[in-house]
């Protein structure tokens, strides 16, 4: 009997140890555990700038990995007239942003890991052309123009002056590069407040441009310069 005893005692403890006793199950579902938490989106953004640290404006930036442009809305984009750029949404990871204008390359490449980085991409070899007035070489009893570079292809074109003429009409761009030659028909009169904008993808080099117009019945060159 004292070992029938001694056996039922191993027993019970045998039970409580699996927990057979409490209740408790040892294939018990575990408690559900969190789900990890998504990673961060990132933005990146910045500035073209040439050497002098101006900024260069209608520069193509892209977003690379290795050898591929990444695959994702707004990768490939052009500078505002602040040589700005932003890129959104990104994952953190290494990333090479590359700026482009007339051949001449910048380019930064590292890991992105912050939330919001602002940057700055030199482009080593270019220069921003410099905005200048030039006022046209003609005599003093023509009519004067001035010509005002605005942008890396745009130009525009002011009448400061009727000079000894009394009369203007017309407006020709003579130079062979410019697309569109006519700006004013030849009916056409120009007045004291007249100005024109002339934006061509040749005018982003040094131009020289020159233009005529009918003055005072005849017709005469008006603009002579290089800007």
């Amino acid at each position: 009997m004292g070992k029938v005893k001694a056996l039922l005692f191993i027993v019970v403890i045998a039970l409580s140890i699996c927990g057979c006793i409490t209740g408790a199950s040892p294939s018990a579902t575990p408690a559900p555990t969190s789900a990890p938490a998504p990673t961060p989106l990132i933005y990146i953004g910045g500035a073209v700038i040439d050497p002098r640290g101006a900024p260069v404006y209608d520069a193509r930036v892209a977003l690379w990995q290795g050898d591929h442009l990444v695959d994702a809305p707004g990768s490939i984009q052009y500078t505002d007239e602040k040589g700005l750029f932003n890129f959104t949404n990104l994952t953190p990871a290494h990333y090479q942003i590359t700026a482009d204008i007339q051949g001449h390359q910048g380019t930064v490449d590292r890991r992105f890991n912050d939330s919001t980085t602002s940057i700055e991409i030199i482009i080593p070899d270019y220069t921003v052309p410099s905005v200048t007035v030039i006022a046209s070489q003609i005599p003093a009893n023509m009519p004067h123009f001035e010509v005002v570079r605005t942008g890396p292809t745009t130009v525009e074109v002011r009448l400061t002056s009727f000079g000894g003429a009394t009369g203007i009409r017309g407006f020709y761009v003579k130079s062979p590069y410019i697309t569109t030659p006519e700006l004013v028909a030849v009916d056409k009169p120009l007045g004291e407040s007249w100005s024109a904008m002339i934006t061509d993808p040749n005018l982003r080099a040094p131009a020289h441009l020159i233009a005529s117009s009918w003055v005072n019945g005849n017709y005469a060159e008006v603009i002579n310069t290089t800007i």
